[in-house]
């Protein structure tokens, strides 16, 4: 089953949406990416509950990480707001398993709250 990955690149004057079909079996993904000069990016990722703990996250964010490197950025700011208390250990899995390092938390991006990650060299 195909799911539709939407993934929205927002600059300082404009926004462009761009949609991607993302392949899995189960569920549904999105992205949002908030762009500042193809620097640094904000991405928020949800999948489903129901699809966690058959890689799909961990292959969402390596086409993540593919799609923001050819968009020349230096780092990711990953906004991360668990909604349970699991969820902050799936979420650092995927960042340990993906090629990201999670840096100190800071205010950023119109004062919303983001963990600063880095993409790792391989």
């Amino acid at each position: 089953m195909s799911t539709n990955v939407v993934v929205r690149v927002i600059g300082s004057d404009d926004c462009i949406e761009y949609h991607f079909e993302y392949e899995n079996e189960v569920g549904n993904s999105w992205i949002e990416f908030f762009s500042d000069v193809n620097v640094a990016i904000s991405m928020a990722i949800n999948v489903n509950k129901d699809c966690r703990g058959q890689g799909l996250g961990k292959s969402l964010y390596a086409f993540v990480e593919e799609y923001a490197k050819n968009l020349g950025a230096k780092r990711i700011l990953a906004d991360e707001r668990p909604l349970f208390k699991e969820d902050v250990v799936i979420v650092k899995n995927f960042y340990d398993g993906c090629g990201f390092e999670k840096l100190k938390r800071r205010r950023t991006f119109k004062g919303r709250d983001h963990n600063r990650i880095k993409l790792l060299e391989h």
